[in-house]
């Protein structure tokens, strides 16, 4: 099948939800849409308005663009991308072995929260933060997530495993519980805490007058300059 929803400018938000059978749908989502992929359904793009939207997807190779503002975007399965857009969002990523998806937050201060499980490196999730100063809240058992702090200022909380972050430039602050972790702070004053328990850390703090407070016993510091 092919499909094209074009949902229109209604002040008040439609709701469009693709069915589990449906391949080869694009979406072009009006002010306030809450658009919603089933599990089974293929080949989506859903464009998002310049208000806030609210999008959650189960369906395999998905794209969506959310556009401008706070948009609240929920997926569950793999072979999907995000493109957030401008505005503070809340993207949530949830599910098991999740190949081949890639979170692009855009500028705001987003907020990003992965709670995933993954047997393998194939099993990779990628964040972007893009501008603006991001809180990431890893959470996942085993899957691997690489995070992208880049510019400004951010927030990183994990409690995962086989964890990839970079810092970027900016005063980040990370807080590391996990196992398997690997924190390249970038530029800038960072505030680093590995708490005890964790194991097999590696911290480079890179440039920078940065704070490391380590309580763990199992891990690698390299403090670098400044």
């Amino acid at each position: 099948s092919n499909i094209s929803i074009n949902t229109g400018s209604a002040s008040s938000g439609d709701y469009v939800f693709i069915t589990s059978t449906a391949k080869n749908v694009t979406v072009n989502a009006g002010n306030q849409a809450n658009v919603s992929v089933a599990s089974g359904a293929s080949d989506v793009k859903v464009t998002g308005s310049s208000v806030v939207d609210t999008i959650y997807s189960s369906g395999q190779y998905v794209t969506i663009d959310a556009g401008a503002d706070a948009d609240k975007i929920t997926i569950t399965s793999a072979n999907t991308t995000v493109n957030a857009g401008t505005g503070d969002d809340n993207v949530v990523v949830t599910g098991n072995n999740l190949t081949g998806v890639s979170i692009n937050a855009g500028d705001g201060a987003d907020k990003v929260t992965i709670d995933a499980s993954g047997s393998s490196a194939s099993n990779l999730i990628t964040v972007e933060g893009g501008a603006g100063g991001d809180t990431f809240s890893l959470t996942s058992t085993a899957q691997y997530v690489l995070v992208n702090g880049d510019a400004d200022g951010d927030t990183v909380n994990n409690s995962g495993q086989n964890i990839t972050i970079n810092g970027g430039a900016g005063n980040d602050r990370i807080i590391n519980s996990g196992n398997n972790v690997t924190i390249n702070a970038g530029d800038g004053a960072d505030s680093i805490v590995n708490n005890s328990g964790a194991t097999s850390v590696l911290i480079n703090a890179d440039s920078g007058t940065d704070i490391i407070r380590n309580l763990a016993t199992t891990v690698t510091i390299n403090a670098g300059a400044g």
